[in-house]
């Protein structure tokens, strides 16, 4: 499965192997390394991604995915330990 737009809209720890696989599955990745406080930072970071990657520390809630508009097909989650 190959996509379009991947975001990881948080820090998930994710190594430098881990990037370079998700590039080969994803025309554009995009990699934020906070965690953004407000729904529509997230929105926006989110955009028309069509796989999303976050951690357990940034709620997405059904606003943010009804505002992105995008079907969002995969998600991932990362634990910090």
């Amino acid at each position: 499965m190959n996509f379009k737009k991947i975001v990881a809209v948080d820090e998930t720890l994710l190594n430098e192997a881990a990037l370079e696989q998700l590039k080969t599955i994803g025309e554009e990745v995009v990699v934020y390394h906070d965690f953004p406080t407000e729904e529509e930072e997230v929105i926006r970071r989110i955009g028309n991604a069509d796989c999303l990657l976050v951690s357990f520390r940034t709620p997405i809630r059904r606003r943010v995915l009804d505002a992105c508009r995008a079907t969002i097909t995969c998600w991932v989650s990362q634990s910090l330990h």
